[in-house]
């Protein structure tokens, strides 16, 4: 049983070094232990209250270089949660927000395109996104789940409960969870840390570069 005071002195060890990792670290050991206090196999996260042991950070916004573009496509195709990664790369080959993402519904897909509803979207309009064949085929391998009641599940990526019997709720991911699918991906990168939201700057970069206007 992981004790609170050894977190901390391990989260502390390493911020002397990396302070940034330290406090990425501390949020993926909060969603782990969050998730085993749901799912019933812990009766306590030992990670909450536990401040960011690399301190406040200062904001730093970019895009991925081609070559950690690639390392990043590679890296996340051996994730043991290809679910939450087909997240990550939706983000990155759409433009879409995180949030957006995670909670997309079935109904919004139509071939090549997918409508996102005015009452889903950041600025309350209505949003058109082509899909490119990259797209299309991460949204081929994702199987439409079924609830217990063995009625169709409207979300792409619903949350589930539980190790040997899956219970599968008719409800989206926490937009954060696949945060937690980069970190690991970004340990065992040699780049500098990035972060959800930088994919998405990507894909605007990207556009930018071969002459299209952001709207």
């Amino acid at each position: 049983d992981v004790k609170r005071a050894e977190l901390t002195e391990y989260l502390a060890g390493l911020a002397n070094n990396a302070p940034v990792m330290a406090n990425r670290t501390l949020a993926c050991l909060r969603g782990m232990l969050n998730w085993g206090v749901k799912t019933g196999y812990l009766e306590y996260n030992h990670a909450a209250g536990i401040t960011r042991p690399g301190g406040k950070e200062v904001g730093k916004e970019r895009a991925l270089s081609t070559k950690e573009i690639k390392d990043f496509w590679k890296l996340s195709a051996n994730s043991p949660n290809p679910l939450h990664c087909a997240v990550l790369r939706l983000v990155l080959l759409t433009g879409q927000r995180p949030s957006e993402v995670s909670q997309a519904k079935w109904s919004e897909f139509s071939k090549e395109w997918w409508t996102l509803p005015a009452e889903r979207s950041k600025n309350g309009r209505e949003h058109r996104i082509y899909l490119i064949p990259q797209a299309r085929e991460i949204l081929g391998n994702i199987t439409k789940e079924k609830s217990e009641k063995g009625t169709p599940v409207e979300f792409l990526f619903p949350q589930k409960l539980g190790r040997k019997k899956i219970k599968i709720l008719d409800k989206p991911i926490d937009p954060g969870t696949p945060a937690h699918v980069l970190f690991d991906t970004l340990s065992k990168s040699q780049h500098e840390p990035y972060t959800v939201h930088d994919l998405r700057r990507t894909f605007a970069t990207v556009l930018g570069d071969l002459g299209y206007m952001d709207d």
